[in-house]
This record gives structure tokens, sequence and C-alpha cells, in this order.
């Protein structure tokens, strides 16, 4: 969602509203180069995207316990969300017919 500019979140609570990571095998971290973990990406930025599997470890169970959410989905669903989101904006942005 957008935030309007008086929303008084913390920096860490913006970050993870504003992102979501997606469950996968280990062995497709590989093809996502690290955007199946957009969380740990956004909090860490620096971080090697190789290394971001051994750091969701560390923040999920801080985000949980601060009663924070962890948004985090199944691939396939992942995909489909995306697909709708993709659509409607298609649709919000073609120009209208003659």
């Amino acid at each position: 969602p957008a935030l309007q500019e008086d929303h008084g979140l913390s920096t860490l609570q913006q970050q993870v509203q504003g992102s979501r990571n997606v469950r996968n095998p280990r062995a497709f971290d590989f093809f996502f180069g690290g955007l199946n973990f957009q969380i740990e990406h956004h909090l860490v930025p620096t971080c090697p995207s190789t290394n971001l599997r051994r750091i969701q470890a560390i923040t999920r169970p801080i985000l949980l316990a601060e009663s924070l959410p962890y948004p985090e989905e199944g691939f396939r669903s992942a995909l489909a969300s995306v697909t709708r989101h993709v659509f409607i904006v298609a649709r919000r942005t073609r120009p209208p017919r003659d």
C-alpha cells in the first residue's frame, strides 16, 4: 500500500509492510536472485543474496516476537497475485477505446 506522508510507521514497520517473501525450495534461490527474500533484502540491503536465507532465520522470529507481520506466501500463490495485480494496473493505464 502507498503510505501517506504522516503515516507514523517506524522504518522497520515500513519495510515489512511493503515487502513479502516467497517460499520456495532452496534449489530455486539462484533463479530468484534474492527477490524471494524481500523482507530480509529491505532490512539488510547490503547482505549478499546468497546469505538471505540465513538472515531469514534471524529476522522472522524477531518480527513475530515484536508482533509485526511476516508476510510470505508460496510460489504459486505469489505468481497468481502478481499476475492479477499486473492485469489490474494494465487495465487502469489502458487508453480509452474510440
